[in-house]
């Protein structure tokens, strides 16, 4: 996959702040610990959306999770987009919330904050179903999604409705979460490590289903 200089002097400042929490930390670029030392673990993608980030678009965002690994669960997940400033925020039994934050003081930010609840309408010809097409995506032990399996998914949906690619799925699950009209879900063809899929705590909390 592609990573730029980017992906690495972010994930360093991102490092030099989650230090502070005393966590072990899995960064995406510099591989999984090898081994964990305390209770919860942090998760953090500093660009998610490495492609369409090459390309200008606006779509790529920071992922922050904490993962109790004993328990195998997510405890926190904190989804930005560093394009508009828009960040969603998820804490296992409290809820998903999204606020945007601007150049004053953070506290005043996070006083703006809003719930977040998933829509609940019917599909039909206006909804959206976000989708990560990874082609030619391979991952050891991971099966590869059949061309004819592509072709039956887009006939049961194609006519009830739009399909869209934003290119990274944290964006896709913090959308869902967003609950704005007519975004139906997303589905993910791949996954690179579990900071693609920490967005899912947003999805639950803001009360959706998942599954894998």
């Amino acid at each position: 996959t592609s990573v730029t200089v980017v992906d690495f002097e972010s994930e360093a400042a991102a490092l030099a702040i989650l230090a502070k929490t005393g966590l072990d930390i899995w960064p995406e670029e510099a591989g999984v610990p090898s081994a964990f030392t305390t209770e919860e673990v942090i998760f953090i993608d500093p660009i998610d959306g490495t492609r369409p980030f090459i390309i200008g678009a606006p779509t790529s965002v920071v992922i922050a999770a904490t993962y109790h690994w004993q328990e195998k669960r997510m405890t926190r997940c904190v989804i930005g987009v560093p394009a508009n400033g828009k960040v969603w925020v998820a804490v296992a039994g409290e809820g998903c919330w999204v606020f945007v934050r601007t150049l004053e003081p953070i506290e005043e930010d996070v006083s703006r904050l809003r719930r977040c609840n998933v829509w609940q309408g019917e599909l039909n010809q206006r909804s959206t179903v976000l989708l990560g097409l990874y082609p030619g995506f391979k991952k050891s032990g991971y099966p590869v999604i059949e061309d004819r399996v592509w072709g039956e998914f887009f006939a049961s949906l194609y006519g009830n409705t739009a399909i869209s690619n934003l290119g990274a799925s944290g964006i896709d699950l913090a959308l869902v979460a967003n609950g704005g009209e007519g975004v139906a879900g997303s589905v993910a063809s791949g996954f690179s490590g579990p900071w693609d899929i920490a967005g899912v705590l947003m999805v639950l909390e803001a009360g959706g289903y998942a599954r894998a």
